[in-house]
């Protein structure tokens, strides 16, 4: 969602609506951020590797703009409905202060449609978060009516952190030491013209080693992106998945 001069669109529902300037313009744009994310299917991503890193005893995942934490609370709790605790903590990084801030308050602002697509993959929200005393205040973000805000339970808090860096930043820090499941989701379009975007493909395919796992949203589909992820040694797993070959 674009608003310039000319006119203005409202966000729509939703958990967490944030701005940015983009584009040669400097466009506003709006972006959303929640749980259980349907471009996403987390089920086959946590089998796919549960299964892909069956030999390994650690592998490191990170959630690169992570916004509020949305996404990277889903894997968890996914990953914990499978006992795959080799895949936690999950390292989140973004570049906002006050977006970083209520990452790591260890709460989510969730409405029911979200706690009831959970539902439909088996996950009880409510073995993971309980209702929250105070609201976790986002900007452009709606509280009214079914948006509440709820907290981490004290048993999954430690599952997902976060740390004000750069994309570009956090790959250049990443190791082989362990396989890695890298999600930047959604954001691409953000960081500026395609050759920016493209740039960012080609320095994280450089820090990712064959078999890690790169993960993308529908917002970041463009076909020169998907097709450079080809020449950069990337394969399509999945939908919206993507493992590093060479």
């Amino acid at each position: 969602m674009l608003i310039n001069n000319s006119f203005y669109i409202k966000p729509s529902f939703g958990t967490n609506h944030r701005h940015f300037h983009a584009g040669p313009l400097k466009e506003k744009i709006y972006t959303t951020s929640y749980v259980c994310r349907e471009d996403l299917y987390f089920d086959e991503l946590v089998d796919y590797m549960i299964e892909n890193y069956k030999s390994s005893p650690k592998v490191n995942v990170y959630s690169l703009a992570c916004s509020d934490g949305s996404e990277a609370w889903t894997l968890a709790m996914f990953l914990r409905e499978r006992n795959a605790h080799k895949f936690l903590p999950i390292k989140g990084v973004d570049i906002e202060p006050s977006i970083l801030s209520n990452a790591n308050s260890k709460c989510l602002n969730v409405r029911n449609l979200e706690i009831e697509r959970l539902k439909k993959f088996g996950i009880d929200f409510s073995k993971y978060f309980e209702p929250s005393d105070k609201n976790m205040l986002i900007l452009a973000d709606s509280m009214e009516n079914e948006t509440k805000t709820y907290s981490a339970r004290d048993f999954i808090k430690n599952d997902f952190f976060a740390e004000r860096k750069t994309i570009l930043q956090e790959v250049s820090e990443m190791t082989n030491e362990y396989p890695k499941v890298v999600l930047c989701r959604n954001v691409f379009p953000y960081i500026g013209d395609d050759n920016e975007s493209i740039y960012h493909i080609k320095v994280i395919s450089e820090k990712l080693a064959k078999n890690d796992l790169f993960v993308i949203g529908d917002y970041d589909r463009s076909k020169r992106f998907v097709e450079n992820l080809k020449n950069f040694g990337f394969t399509k797993v999945s939908y919206n998945m993507f493992k590093k070959i060479r």
